[in-house]
């Protein structure tokens, strides 16, 4: 009985984080269009980070073959971008601040 409870969980886990993963890419796709701000880069790396590594935990296979495809174009979008090469540097320099002050968050 706890086995298949454990597993229902591991489950809407997986869930979750698929949808987590699909709505970032979501989000920094909106970045396609019209020229960008002081922040864009920045939010647009953030964002890519955070789903290239929600998707490497994702077991669930189609919710895996969906994702590959948005990632691919959420990398084509980051590829093809001015200004995101210039928000790099700035990224490794300056530490990113959290709302919240946690250690891992989402903010």
């Amino acid at each position: 009985m706890e086995a298949a409870k454990g597993a229902g969980q591991d489950d809407v886990q997986q869930q979750f984080q698929a949808r987590q993963c699909h709505l970032r890419m979501l989000s920094l796709l909106c970045y396609g269009n019209g020229p960008l701000d002081a922040l864009a880069p920045t939010a647009m790396l953030r964002l890519m980070v955070l789903a290239q590594h929600a998707a490497c935990f994702i077991d669930h296979p189609v919710a895996r073959g969906q994702l590959a495809n948005l990632l691919v174009r959420c990398k084509g979008l980051m590829a093809g971008r001015s200004g995101i090469a210039g928000a790099v540097g700035a990224v490794h320099t300056q530490p990113v601040s959290c709302r919240c002050s946690q250690a891992l968050c989402a903010c």
